[in-house]
């Protein structure tokens, strides 16, 4: 038999060192089962490390033109394992000089670790000559059938996002009750991160929001419990106050001894389903109570990839060298599918897929005589911010912030999180890069908009009555107080959210007679469907028109807590068996709490405090839920690794 070419037997070595090096990472990747995905596993490490493997491939050809003599099989096949098993071995072992960010990274790197490859690959064929003889023709014969299983995988369909929805029922659990103005059809909206004064900005175009303001009532803002999902959104479907639930970050549950209004209403012949976007919200949690059918399956797709994103960006050569490159991110979109790889589904769903699933079973929940109970959850707003290609640009241009603020990409967490640096170390130029990532927010709110506006045209062509409750569980800041983000502070930017009712009986274009608030939620929906409340709930039913003043609270962290009650606002936080003030604003005088006036009013502040107090030693201990490898890692890329972690102490 004639022997092969020089080139070919370079290029088989180096094609199998790296493909062989993929199987072998793909087989052991953490946190998934070893056939889990198994397909795009060997596709992200492969790919990733195949772009390596020419350039040092062109490099070998160089060598050779220059110097006729070629590198041998087995020299070629470890540089190729080398080179595709040294990030992950290197991430994985935590060798710390390779991970370090500094100056001589894009140079030093590259120079070190293709010394250590070179090295490795002599050394290797250099120890295991004894077996080289038989092995030289294994590895390159598998060559070709590694690459052909690699181009098959390409082939396939994808299939990260086609989990099964969950199905939903025909029917109620309880039969008997008919759709009719007494018992509308209720659809609770909740828009993640959502700032109460951005459905109101005057240089936004938001005919759908108008609309529905126009068909109900609303209020400037309503006020959220917490700067966080979890929280906010057990008083959205509870009633109770976050004293009363206990849940102070995104590591609690919704806990067993309430009920969700889900189960409220189910028990009285409602049809309930709801599709979410968020991890942080996954049916484990306690969410899932009451509902027919809740479809976090887009979630689970992007929870899957969340710990890929992270393989290719950290455990693949190209990876490695060059982080955030367009390059890997088309490389891994390929590999995983678009819409599951985009840079906004750390752990969520995109806007355009939570509405097509929401239009779904909405027309399935139409086609019965039951009304329903539908609870929809958008993403979008949140970080990253990565709007909708059809809003994308509208509103700003990446050149609009200062270059400064532009090593990281476009609206990502390290980009934000720069911003805030600046801010705080009073950078005007910081002020600015805030100013353009608000603007960037405001376009992934034009296509929420979009999304709305397609839901009540579908409930409106149904020709059934039908009740909207439009909220979100938190705000953002864009530079007050220097912060960004959200899940750092009690400040009204995080805690003013939008609050809009529409219903059958509702005087169209009204105003409530008090500021909504979340714990408002339950009670509302339960009273426009004819269903008792619960004792527990400490919210009102907003359709009526007289109410009782009452102040309210709102907690950040485990300790750190606010306490609102007419124009005043006390924040603090609790020290062993006390509450330390720190903070006191006239809200209706400094809304933007410029003026700390808590030297300034001391009957105020002991009033307030005493108060606070009181109302402490009755809140309840929350249910703290098992926070995994992903589950954590998904709440750091969604912003929320900063949450406190302190102990609960009986609070």
């Amino acid at each position: 038999m004639r022997p092969l070419p020089p080139l070919y037997q370079m290029g088989a070595g180096l094609v199998t060192g790296v493909t062989g090096a993929a199987l072998l990472q793909a087989f052991t990747f953490p946190g998934l089962d070893p056939l889990e995905l198994f397909r795009v596993k060997f596709l992200i490490t492969a790919s990733g490390n195949l772009m390596a493997a020419a350039l040092v491939l062109a490099l070998l050809i160089l060598v050779r033109l220059w110097k006729p003599a070629s590198p041998r099989v087995m020299v070629c096949f470890w540089l190729g394992f080398t080179l595709g098993a040294g990030p992950w071995i290197t991430s994985t072992w935590g060798t710390t000089w390779a991970q370090n960010h500094g100056p001589t990274s894009l140079l030093g790197k590259p120079v070190i670790y293709g010394y250590a490859t070179m090295l490795l690959g002599f050394s290797f064929t250099r120890l295991l000559a004894g077996w080289t003889q038989w092995a030289r023709p294994l590895v390159v014969w598998s060559a070709p059938v590694l690459l052909g299983l690699y181009l098959l995988f390409w082939s396939l369909p994808d299939g990260t996002g086609t989990q099964d929805r969950p199905f939903l029922p025909d029917g109620p659990e309880v039969e008997g009750l008919q759709i009719s103005e007494e018992h509308p059809d209720l659809i609770l909206i909740s828009v993640d991160t959502l700032r109460a004064d951005s459905i109101l900005a005057q240089e936004l175009n938001l005919p759908h929001l108008d609309r529905l303001r126009a068909r109900g009532r609303w209020a400037p803002y309503g006020l959220a419990p917490a700067p966080s999902t979890v929280p906010s959104h057990t008083t959205m479907l509870t009633g109770a106050d976050i004293l009363t639930h206990g849940a102070r970050s995104n590591e609690f549950m919704v806990p067993d001894r309430l009920p969700v209004v889900a189960e409220l209403l189910k028990d009285a012949g409602y049809r309930t389903a709801a599709v979410v976007s968020s991890g942080v919200l996954h049916g484990a949690g306690g969410f899932r109570r009451g509902f027919q059918v809740y479809d976090d399956s887009s979630v689970a797709a992007a929870a899957a990839v969340t710990p890929l994103r992270r393989m290719a960006d950290k455990k693949t050569m190209l990876g490695w060298f060059l982080p955030e490159l367009q390059t890997v991110q088309f490389v891994m979109r390929l590999c995983v599918g678009r819409e599951q790889w985009h840079p906004g589904n750390a752990g969520s769903a995109r806007g355009e897929r939570t509405q097509e699933v929401s239009s779904e079973y909405l027309t399935q929940l139409q086609s019965g005589r039951a009304p329903y109970f539908f609870f929809l959850h958008f993403m979008d707003p949140h970080l990253p911010y990565t709007p909708h290609e059809s809003t994308l640009g509208s509103l700003v241009q990446p050149e609009d912030i200062p270059e400064a603020y532009r090593l990281h990409n476009l609206g990502s967490q390290p980009q934000v999180r720069s911003v805030q640096a600046g801010l705080q170390q009073g950078d005007p130029l910081a002020e600015q890069a805030a100013e353009a990532l608000k603007r960037l927010y405001l376009e992934e709110v034009l296509y929420i908009d979009a999304c709305i506006g397609a839901l009540m045209d579908q409930a409106d062509a149904s020709g059934r009555p039908t009740a909207i409750l439009f909220t979100s569980d938190h705000g953002e800041h864009f530079g007050e107080h220097d912060l960004m983000l959200h899940a750092n502070s009690l400040y009204e930017p995080l805690l003013q959210v939008p609050f809009v009712l529409m219903a059958p009986g509702l005087a169209p274009d009204s105003s409530f007679p008090v500021v909504p608030r979340l714990e408002d939620v339950a009670p509302t929906l339960l009273g426009l469907a004819g269903v008792q409340t619960s004792s527990f709930m400490k919210g009102r039913n907003l359709t009526e028109e007289v109410f009782e003043p009452s102040p309210q609270w709102a907690a950040y962290g485990k300790r750190n807590f606010s306490f609102r009650d007419g124009p005043w606002k006390l924040i603090g936080r609790v020290q062993g068996d006390g509450f330390e003030a720190q903070e006191l604003y006239h809200l209706e005088n400094d809304p933007e709490e410029s003026e700390n006036l808590l030297d300034q009013e001391p009957e105020v502040v002991s009033r307030l405090r005493l108060a606070a107090m009181t109302a402490l030693q009755g809140a309840r201990p929350g249910s703290r839920g098992e926070v995994d490898d992903w589950r954590r890692q998904m709440l750091n890329q969604l912003g929320y690794g900063e949450e406190e972690d302190e102990e609960e102490e009986g609070l």
